[in-house]
């Protein structure tokens, strides 16, 4: 793969160009930037400027094109799509002759093969798919499979049955967009794992084992984090698996991620614990969220106790730290909240529209650990202005009067909208976010219906 310039002089047995688009080959005209304003101005009076530099730059592209198509020996081909990646239309090349230009064209479509099937027309095929036993591990798009594209719309004639139960960490999802539980928790259909989560992971359970053999940080000495660097990756690379990685070079590079965000992980250790002496209670405790009679369950990464009996839940972040606090982020709900009040109006809800701020998996791990003073978040990347730089970044918030309010507040919500419903038979299906950004990153954009669709 080469540009055009860099292909002159040369042959190959075959050639492709790619992305013959007008705009982008040929590319259009732009002023040159060795010209000020002023000196454009004064070229277009003494009429040098406007046609004259469109013709010479368009004589440019044809030249760039003659050499493209001149490099191959047996075969030329030449690619474009009439739909840009944000969905408007575009043009062939001009160069391309109008004789060449193929009438039919072919759409590319990367769905996978099951949701394509799910959502064409063609109930046999769907059928098919139901018999073959494709959807023995989806049990709920088996039986909405009948319905073609209505299986990724709400369903108006079967309530929704929970095939797994639902976790703490399932709420944070619910909050940016309820529809994503339906597909994780309902249709059963899993995110496929990455990079990030496997380094995450290892991540998680070096640092388990650290504080199996550290627990004790009410006395830090100035220095301690040298020796903990040391240890950490030690402990590292005896956790290191290689190839669940794509390719050695992956695998160099997540190690050395991993072995800065470590190294990053015990400097802001020893700053904090000569701040706020404590001890590791304990580490990857299971706990039970109750929601009025139903239940959430979930896993905390560490429990941390003060000299004074208060204890801190802990939760390891493999990212960056969040733009604002988690206090921050309710504090703007509680505002809402406190708006609606004062108008008489309902409150508005929650999910749907929350934002990447709101972490809100250990303000309700809080609610089943006794004597639970604050929540911590150590974001292991660190802040994101500046990551790996200053270590790594710890959300600290106290559990006061605000965030009991906040988290009562949450939990009514959940057990209206989605867990009494769901326990009653009631739940018919689970809206989309508010925010199309939201849509951005999700790994079910391809199948749902979105934003526009819901309103």
């Amino acid at each position: 793969m080469l540009t055009v310039h860099a292909a002159k002089g040369l042959e190959f047995d075959r050639v492709f160009i790619a992305d013959a688009v007008n705009g982008r080959f040929p590319q259009e005209a732009r002023p040159t930037t060795l010209l000020s304003v002023d000196d454009r101005q004064w070229l277009s009076q003494h009429g040098v400027n406007g046609p004259f530099i469109q013709a010479a730059a368009e004589s440019e592209e044809a030249s760039l094109w003659y050499v493209a198509v001149t490099r191959a020996k047996q075969r030329l081909t030449i690619v474009f799509s009439q739909e840009a990646l944000a969905g408007s239309a575009q043009a062939p090349s001009r160069f391309i002759p109008s004789d060449r230009i193929p009438q039919d064209v072919t759409v590319i479509d990367r769905e996978p093969l099951l949701l394509r099937a799910l959502r064409s027309g063609d109930a046999r095929l769907r059928e098919r798919l139901i018999e073959r036993g494709a959807l023995a591990n989806a049990p709920i798009l088996a039986a909405y499979a009948e319905f073609g594209n209505a299986a990724f719309a709400p369903v108006a004639t079967r309530p929704l049955r929970r095939e797994r139960p639902l976790s703490v960490g399932n709420v944070e999802k619910w909050l940016r967009c309820p529809r994503q539980i339906f597909y994780e928790r309902f249709a059963n259909l899993q995110q496929q794992g990455s990079t990030a989560m496997d380094l995450g992971s290892m991540l998680h359970k070096t640092l388990e084992r650290f504080h199996e053999i550290h627990t004790d940080f009410t006395a830090v000495a100035p220095g301690a984090a040298e020796t903990w660097i040391a240890e950490l990756r030690t402990l590292r690379a005896e956790n290191w698996d290689a190839t669940q990685y794509d390719t050695p070079l992956v695998a160099q590079a997540a190690a050395q991620r991993a072995d800065v965000a470590l190294s990053g992980y015990a400097r802001s250790l020893e700053a904090y614990a000569r701040r706020r002496p404590f001890r590791v209670e304990k580490r990857e405790m299971q706990v039970t969220v109750q929601v009025g009679p139903g239940s959430l369950s979930g896993k905390v990464d560490r429990i941390d106790v003060d000299p004074a009996g208060g204890r801190t839940v802990v939760d390891y972040k493999s990212g960056n730290a969040r733009a604002d606090s988690l206090a921050k982020a309710m504090s703007r709900v509680l505002d809402d909240w406190d708006a609606a009040d004062a108008q008489e109006s309902p409150r508005p809800r929650i999910a749907g529209k929350a934002s990447n701020d709101l972490k809100v998996q250990l303000a309700l791990y809080a609610t089943a650990v006794d004597g639970a003073a604050a929540v911590a978040y150590v974001y292991l990347a660190g802040a994101k202005e500046i990551p790996n730089r200053n270590g790594a970044a710890i959300d600290l918030t106290p559990l006061d009067a605000n965030t009991q309010r906040f988290t009562t507040g949450l939990l009514d919500e959940l057990r209206r909208d989605v867990l009494d419903p769901l326990a009653e038979s009631r739940l018919l299906t689970l809206p989309v976010t508010e925010d199309i950004e939201v849509c951005r990153f999700c790994a079910y954009k391809n199948i749902c219906p979105g934003p526009e669709a819901a309103a």
